[in-house]
């Protein structure tokens, strides 16, 4: 599926919907501390170490979650998507949007960007590890019922002309919703 904005448009797009959920709007929301840094950090280890059983999710063929991490200047932003339509985002220091998929254009969204997972998994390899994402960097991990597949790429080529870039805007329209949601639109 083709992105439904130009590509640079739907990049800058990213940069200020993270931008603005960093800054705090959204009904669920919740601020950076330790002790919620260390839940985001638990809860991103279950879900790239655990199962769809583990989870109540039925997969949308291989692929029953992606985890897109983005890189930014203070912190790394992961965008969880499952197939049931749960989505939330995270903050690697802690806080974040949870709750996103009980809204019917989120979990729409979330859905849409899983199944479209199941189509770049041959450009993806097996992952054994699972860093963050650095400053400017994407990182895909794509849950599966054979394990996880990962694929990287710097934010600015996923804004012109790669290989991901389709997922990576399926992505950014889980963001935008989060976003809507979160201001009551």
């Amino acid at each position: 599926m083709l992105p439904s904005r130009p590509v640079k448009d739907r990049f800058a797009l990213l940069l200020v919907v993270v931008a603005v959920l960093l800054t705090g709007c959204g009904s669920r929301e919740k601020q950076p501390d330790a002790q919620s840094a260390q839940v985001v950090r638990e809860t991103r280890e279950h879900l790239l170490n655990g199962t769809p059983a583990e989870f109540s999710v039925t997969p949308d063929g291989q692929v029953w979650g992606v985890l897109l991490d983005i890189g930014l200047p203070e912190a790394c932003a992961t965008l969880i998507s499952l197939a049931d339509g749960s989505a939330s985002l995270s903050f690697s220091n802690g806080g974040g949007l949870i709750g996103g998929g009980e809204h019917p254009e989120v979990a729409a969204a979330a859905k849409e960007f899983v199944h479209a997972a199941n189509e770049h998994l041959a450009r993806m390899t097996p992952a054994r590890e699972f860093p963050l994402a650095s400053n400017g960097q994407a990182i895909f991990y794509v849950l599966t019922t054979n394990g996880v597949f990962t694929a990287e790429a710097d934010q600015a080529e996923l804004g012109g002309i790669h290989a991901l870039t389709p997922l990576f805007a399926l992505g950014q329209d889980v963001l935008t919703a989060l976003r809507e949601t979160g201001e009551g639109k």
